[in-house]
């Protein structure tokens, strides 16, 4: 079935394949891969109540199902509900604590909540754990330029352009 809901978001048939994840989820309704499949169809769509209760599906069947969790969280954060997003995100830390990605996204919704010190903590910990990730050092560097740190932020603008040098965003900011 993951092939076929696959096949249909990658040739562009997007309603074809809500059809067929909406049938699948009703076949099969403890199939938490397909609530998720699902889920993410509903996203692209920007369906996100239909997503957030699609991924919500999936984690009730399995409560540790880490893709649900992460798409959940992005889902939060698509709607501005960044306090939950933040704990749909720490969820996934708590299982698997070394996803750059994680704490990359949970910057973002530090960031959006003003919380600029908890979002550099979260943008660094990204890099501990994938050093050359460039947009961490980016989006660093643009809290610490709202934090008025100027020398430490063209630093980090610095680096995120010597890991991607086409980082357009870092070049501006710069």
């Amino acid at each position: 079935m993951k092939m076929l809901w696959s096949v249909l978001k990658r040739t562009g048939r997007i309603n074809v394949a809500i059809t067929f994840m909406r049938k699948s989820v009703q076949l099969n309704p403890q199939d938490a891969e397909a609530y998720n499949n699902y889920g993410v169809t509903l996203q692209e769509l920007v369906k996100l109540d239909e997503a957030e209760a699609s991924y919500t599906k999936a984690i009730m069947v399995e409560p540790n199902y880490i893709e649900a969790h992460c798409n959940l969280g992005n889902t939060f954060k698509d709607q501005g509900k960044f306090d939950k997003a933040i704990t749909a995100y720490n969820k996934v830390i708590s299982i698997k604590p070394n996803n750059a990605e994680i704490y990359y996204n949970m910057g973002l919704a530090f960031k959006f909540l003003g919380k600029l010190d908890k979002a550099i903590a979260c943008y660094t910990k990204a890099i501990e754990l994938s050093t050359n990730y460039a947009d961490a050092h980016n989006n660093i560097s643009n809290a610490l330029q709202e934090q008025s740190k100027l020398d430490d932020a063209i630093e980090a603008y610095k680096k995120s352009i010597s890991i991607k040098s086409n980082n357009s965003d870092a070049h501006i900011n710069l």
